[in-house]
């Protein structure tokens, strides 16, 4: 059975056979296909053609726990793990976990990142920033680092962007102080830090927040409440 059939057929299944059964069971005591075939007398495609009857992903979900808090795999998936990479069960069912956790980094750096683009485009306080990058005081830098901080790595990389253009007759840019600033706040924020807030950065910077600010008319605290609306 090849994957094409396997991904039409999966939606319906018939009741399973003996032979279903047995590779179900040999399944769970962690042999490969090509183990099974050997156990049971059977070649390998009838093997193969077993796991379109068999609730793979409801197997692999009892193996390691992977449903419940976790997204449970979907029968594919399952299938092209024990097909085409060979696995066991137990092998499989811990690649699986790698895949969905790294589908949901991926996820959450995508809305990192978009997140990023809103804070510039809706605090006038990090635009401001991005627009007097050449001369920024250190203070004023440290707030858009310790803001741009809460979004991982697009925030790292958003921090760089725009600390890239400073230059005095005294200092400027570099990538290793850039990312010391920025670990410095991710470690603040990790002892449970916030992230600064915008009558802060009036107080102490002497910013004027316009008065059609969106986060006065929200009542949002900080510029970072801003990335998500």
């Amino acid at each position: 059975l090849g994957l094409k059939a396997f991904k039409a057929s999966e939606k319906a299944k018939p009741p399973l056979t003996e032979q279903d059964k047995k590779v179900e069971e040999l399944l769970r005591k962690d042999l490969t296909l090509d183990k099974i075939a050997k156990e049971i007398g059977i070649d390998r495609e009838e093997v193969k053609a077993s796991l379109d009857h068999i609730d793979l992903p409801g197997l692999f979900s009892k193996v390691k726990g992977l449903d419940g808090s976790e997204h449970p795999p979907d029968a594919v998936t399952c299938y092209r793990l024990l097909n085409v990479n060979k696995l066991t069960l137990t092998q499989a069912s811990e690649k699986c976990k790698e895949i969905y956790a790294k589908v949901m980094a991926e996820h959450a750096q995508a809305d990192d990142k978009l997140a990023v683009e809103k804070l510039l485009t809706n605090c006038a306080y990090m635009a401001y920033c991005a627009d007097h990058a050449v001369t920024l005081s250190e203070t004023w830098w440290w707030s858009e680092g310790q803001i741009l901080s809460f979004f991982g790595e697009p925030g790292r990389e958003k921090y760089h962007e725009l600390s890239s253009p400073y230059r005095t007759d005294h200092s400027a840019y570099t990538e290793k102080e850039t990312n010391a600033k920025f670990d410095e706040a991710i470690k603040a924020g990790n002892k449970g830090i916030a992230p600064h807030r915008c009558d802060t950065i009036q107080q102490t910077h002497g910013f004027d927040c316009p008065e059609n600010c969106l986060a006065r008319k929200m009542k949002i605290k900080s510029p970072a409440g801003l990335a998500r609306v």
